[in-house]
C-alpha cells in the first residue's frame, strides 16, 4: 500500500511542479540564442520524467498489467495533461498557448514510453533522475544562486554580470528584485563605482516598488552611495584635538545596534555612544540615536525621543541648504563641498563632503567634512585666517558588513 502511494505521490508532485512553472510569466532561460532550445528541451524533458512516473505508478499498483496497456494510459494521461498544461499557459502573462510545444511535450512522453520497451526499470530510474537533475540545474533559481556564490567569493565583475543577466532574462521572477539590488550591491562595494550603483538601486524602487525588503533596502541605498555616515554596529572613531593628535582630549565612538533591530535595516539607524577623554582619563559619555530616512540623517536624544536634529540632508549637491533646532536656538547648514581632499591622522581621504554650520544671527562658522565609507574626520572653525583646525579623526574601524570584510586601514 505504501509502495502504490508514494508512486502515484510521485506523479502529483511532478505535475504540479509543472503547473508552477508553467504559472510563471515570461519564464526564459536566460541564455541567449540557446534559449529557444533550452525552452523547447525542456517541454520534452519535464514531459518524459511524468511519462516515467506514470509507468512506475502502473507497474506498481498493477503489476500484472500488459506492458502495451501501460503505454497506452501513461501516454493517454501524460498527453491530456500537456495540452491542459498549454491551455493553462495561455491565461498566464507574457505566456501562449501553442500546438508546436504540445508536439514537444510530446515527444518527450513517446521516448519515454519507447524507453520503458527496450530498457530495464532501474535504468529508467537513473534516466529520470538525470533528467530531473538537468531541469533543475538550468532553472532561475540555479542561475541565481551562481551569481549569489560569485558574490561570496569575491568575483564581483562576474557576479555583477551574472545579476544583469538575470534581470534581463527574469524580470517577473520572485528573485528579480533582490538580484537587481545585489546588482548594485556588488558595483557599490565590490567595484566602488557609486554612480551606477544609485541607477541601479532606483530602479527597484521604481520596477519593483512593492518588493519586500528590496524596495525599502534599495531606498536606503540611495542615500548610502556612498556612504558619508556609516552606521552599521561594531564601528568605532577616534578623534582627538589637531593639536595633539588627541593627546590632550579625545573622543572614542562606538556604534551599537538599537533594541528594537526588526524595524530596521542594516546601516538605517543605529545608537552612536562617545566617551569623553581629558588625557587618558575618561570623564563623561553620552549616547545619541541616528537614523537615515526621508533623505535625511536625523540625531535623536533617545530612540523612544522625536526630538531631532538634521546633520545631512539629500541630494549632497553644493548649496543645499537646511535649517534645525538645537538646544533653544536654530542652526543653518549648507553643503558648500563635495569633492574636497582632506589629510588627517588617520590617513588622506578625497571626494569628502564640506558642510559648512552656524547659530542663525551669528556671524561665527563651523565646518565639518565627511569622507565617503569612514564618516566625520574633521571639524574646522572660521577665523581671520582661514579655517583654524578643531578636531580630526586620529583611527577608525568600520565593521563588516554583510558579503564584505571590514574596513580598516588604521596601523
Amino acid at each position: 500500500m505504501t509502495t502504490r502511494f508514494f508512486s502515484w505521490f510521485f506523479v502529483v508532485v511532478w505535475a504540479a511542479l509543472i503547473f508552477l512553472l508553467s504559472s510563471i510569466p515570461s519564464l526564459n532561460s536566460g541564455l541567449g540564442v540557446w534559449d529557444l532550445i533550452l525552452r523547447k528541451l525542456a517541454h520534452i524533458v519535464v514531459f518524459g520524467i511524468l511519462t516515467g512516473f506514470l509507468i512506475r505508478a502502473f507497474r506498481r499498483t498493477w503489476p500484472d498489467l500488459p506492458a502495451r496497456k501501460i503505454i497506452i494510459w501513461s501516454f493517454t494521461l501524460a498527453f491530456l495533461y500537456a495540452l491542459s498544461d498549454e491551455i493553462h499557459q495561455g491565461f498566464v502573462p507574457g505566456r501562449t498557448c501553442s500546438a508546436m510545444d504540445v508536439g514537444f511535450d510530446t515527444l518527450g512522453i513517446l521516448m519515454t514510453n519507447g524507453a520503458f520497451l527496450i530498457m530495464k526499470q532501474k535504468f529508467i530510474k537513473l534516466f529520470l533522475l538525470c533528467l530531473a537533475v538537468l531541469v533543475v540545474g538550468c532553472g532561475p533559481q540555479s542561475q541565481f544562486n551562481k551569481a549569489m556564490k560569485l558574490e561570496k567569493e569575491g568575483r564581483f565583475s562576474e557576479a555583477w554580470k551574472r545579476y544583469q543577466e538575470f534581470v534581463a532574462h527574469h524580470p517577473n521572477d520572485p528573485l528579480a528584485a533582490e538580484a537587481l539590488f545585489r546588482a548594485g550591491w556588488v558595483t557599490q562595494k565590490g567595484l566602488n563605482d557609486f554612480f551606477a550603483a544609485q541607477i541601479y538601486y532606483e530602479k527597484v524602487t521604481t520596477e519593483y516598488p512593492q518588493s519586500k525588503p528590496w524596495a525599502q533596502a534599495a531606498a536606503l541605498q540611495i542615500i548610502n552611495c556612498p556612504d558619508y555616515f556609516p552606521l552599521i554596529p561594531g564601528s568605532e572613531w577616534e578623534e582627538g584635538d589637531s593639536d595633539t593628535k588627541g593627546s590632550i582630549a579625545k573622543t572614542v565612538t562606538r556604534c551599537l545596534s538599537l533594541k528594537n533591530t526588526k524595524k530596521t535595516l542594516p546601516s538605517e539607524a543605529a545608537i552612536l555612544k562617545r566617551s569623553f577623554y581629558g588625557g587618558s582619563k575618561k570623564f563623561q559619555t553620552s549616547s545619541y540615536v541616528y537614523r537615515k530616512s526621508n533623505k535625511e540623517l536625523k540625531e535623536y536624544v533617545s530612540e523612544n525621543d522625536s526630538r531631532s536634529k538634521t546633520i545631512l540632508k539629500w541630494p549632497l549637491t553644493i548649496g543645499q541648504k537646511w535649517r534645525t533646532p538645537m538646544g533653544g536656538r536654530f542652526f543653518v547648514y549648507e553643503l558648500v563641498g563635495i569633492k574636497e581632499k582632506i589629510k588627517v591622522a588617520a590617513g588622506e581621504f578625497e571626494g569628502c563632503l564640506k558642510v559648512k554650520s552656524s547659530i542663525e544671527g551669528s556671524p561665527g562658522k563651523r565646518f565639518e567634512y565627511y569622507a565617503p565609507g569612514v564618516g566625520r574626520i574633521l571639524t574646522t572653525l572660521s577665523s581671520s585666517h582661514g579655517e583654524k583646525r578643531n578636531t580630526e579623526l586620529i583611527s577608525y574601524k568600520i565593521a563588516a558588513f554583510p558579503g564584505f570584510g571590514s574596513r580598516d586601514p588604521s596601523p
